[in-house]
């Protein structure tokens, strides 16, 4: 129940929940289980994403419990990304995201640049979108020193015809880590759009 305090003795029923309470030096660990995101998103806003910043040496952790399968979807809603970003230091762990519309996990600046994500140890696949237009397994945007690695992405295109699905694709970014990833079955790898 979201009513609970969100010990494991007495966890919080949703992520959503666990993400608007948390504050820097936060982690949430989630069971394994299929977690259906609300889906009142839009392209930039993922359903699932913290209220509040990390800050250095103290970010927000959003991962899967240790030996965990935790799935997140949005049951293939297009323009709805199902978790990621708006603040600095925040690290996302350890999901399994597949055929969730268009975009599965975002950082995206909203302003003011971000600091310090660390996307890493995911598994995101069948990323597909409406149309002829960035469909993005990961959309990293306005960020500075984004770390992303150790992910599975695979299976992203824009449509049946796959004309611009990316893996990765970075708008304005600067100083990214990109390392240990595997990426494949998809129209660009890496696609750095925006200097």
């Amino acid at each position: 129940s979201d009513s609970n305090p969100g010990t494991e003795a007495s966890p919080w029923l949703t992520i959503q929940k666990a993400a608007s309470t948390m504050v820097a030096g936060d982690a949430v660990h989630v069971k394994a289980g299929t977690y259906v995101a609300n889906t009142n998103c839009d392209w930039n806003d993922a359903a699932i994403q913290p209220t509040n910043a990390g800050v250095s040496g103290s970010p927000i952790i959003f991962a899967a419990a240790p030996n965990h399968v935790v799935t997140l979807t949005n049951n293939g809603l297009a323009g709805c990304p199902v978790i990621g970003t708006k603040k600095s230091f925040v690290t996302i762990h350890g999901f399994t995201i597949s055929n969730v519309g268009d975009k599965a996990i975002v950082a995206f600046s909203s302003g003011v640049r971000i600091q310090n994500v660390v996307i890493q140890g995911n598994t995101v696949s069948g990323i597909q979108g409406p149309t002829c237009d960035n469909a993005e397994a990961l959309s990293i945007r306005g960020v500075s020193n984004p770390i992303i690695r150790n992910n599975k992405i695979f299976d992203a295109d824009s449509s049946p015809s796959g004309c611009d699905g990316a893996g990765i694709r970075f708008y304005n970014v600067d100083n990214a880590v990109v390392e240990n990833n595997e990426i494949y079955d998809v129209t660009y790898g890496i696609y750095d759009k925006d200097n």
